[in-house]
């Protein structure tokens, strides 16, 4: 009676071949991954314009736990208003603004510089630079922003105090 318990077919159930589908899908590290808020990624292209001056440079910051908005435009002839008050900036200020978007890349800048659900009390920023039919917006929150980013944002802040 044993041989014939061992030719007896092979049960259903391992016959039933494993659909491939089954398999965990393998997520290779290729694949677009989102930047890590607060870090610059690679910069996406290099800025051809770098160098020349912009035609305007306009800054807003909302929030914070006192609430006090902060509105500021730059043009390029250095006519700064600040929360409407009305001034002039050197030639050299400007320069240095130039210098400081330069630095960072403005216009080929990449990375995430907010997140969601974050608290009220954080700063928001915004800062738009149009320069020769081009425009760049990037926003930006307390707590997302890369240390290159902070300066520039620091520059701005403190034009016209």
């Amino acid at each position: 009676g044993v041989e014939q318990n061992a030719t007896t077919a092979p049960t259903a159930e391992a016959a039933t071949p494993v659909p491939a589908t089954v398999a965990p899908r393998e997520y290779s590290t290729d694949e677009a991954t989102l930047p890590i808020p607060g870090t610059l990624s690679a910069p996406a292209t290099e800025d051809p314009d770098a160098g020349k001056d912009f035609d305007t440079l306009t800054f807003a910051r909302t929030g914070g736990v006192d609430a006090q908005p902060l509105n500021i435009q730059l043009t390029g002839a250095g006519v700064l208003t600040r929360d409407g008050a009305v001034s002039q900036l050197s030639a050299n200020q400007v320069a240095q603004i130039v210098k400081a978007l330069d630095d960072i890349n403005f216009f080929g800048l990449d990375g995430v510089f907010t997140a969601p659900g974050t608290s009220a009390d954080a700063y928001h920023y915004e800062l738009t630079v149009e320069r020769d039919g081009a425009s760049r917006t990037l926003k930006a929150e307390d707590g997302f922003i890369p240390p290159e980013l902070v300066q520039l944002i620091g520059q701005i802040s403190a034009l016209g105090q």
